[in-house]
């Protein structure tokens, strides 16, 4: 990847994965992160007290210099295993929520970055998630979300995936 065009130092990147009996999933979605063009990452993997007897030891097996893994004795649930997250990876620029059962493209982090370093004013960016794999027996298919940004319909309906999401830590202090 291209430095920023101000040439200061590249912003660095927390990435989030909360996990909760979908330890299965973890390794792909972690290997998505080691696929990525963009250098300036580490994260934190979070089992949210899982009870399947398997994901703690799946997700703990996924240690690395980039990857920190915590293993909770009881569960958080989702909003606060992802505070939790947030804590844990300490001074960041930018915070990306990714869930153990999904996977990045290789320019996913990349384009994110570059997003908001073109936008300062910007306190989040998104992709567009393609669904993979199945959902009750049938091939999934499709993305979300599947109009065009318009900030009134944010009223009526999430328009931003959850999972995905990139934050500036700036905006998740204020």
């Amino acid at each position: 990847m291209n430095p920023p065009s101000n040439s200061g130092p590249v912003p660095l990147v927390g990435v989030v994965i909360p996990c909760f009996n979908q330890g299965g999933f973890a390794g792909e979605s972690v290997a998505s992160l080691h696929a990525q063009t963009y250098p300036a990452w580490r994260a934190v993997l979070l089992d949210d007290a899982s009870t399947d007897g398997h994901s703690p030891a799946q997700c703990r097996a996924l240690a690395s210099a980039r990857v920190e893994v915590v293993c909770l004795d009881a569960n958080q649930g989702r909003a606060s295993i992802r505070n939790t997250g947030v804590r844990k990876l300490g001074a960041v620029d930018y915070v990306l929520m990714l869930d153990c059962d999904d996977k990045l493209s290789p320019t996913y982090l990349e384009l994110l970055v570059q997003a908001l370093e073109r936008d300062p004013a910007a306190g989040v960016a998104y992709g567009t998630l393609h669904e993979f794999g199945t959902v009750d027996g049938r091939a999934a298919q499709g993305t979300w979300p599947n109009r065009e940004w318009c900030p009134e319909l944010m009223y009526l309906d999430n328009a931003i995936p959850g999972p995905g999401a990139m934050f500036r830590m700036a905006a998740l202090n204020q």
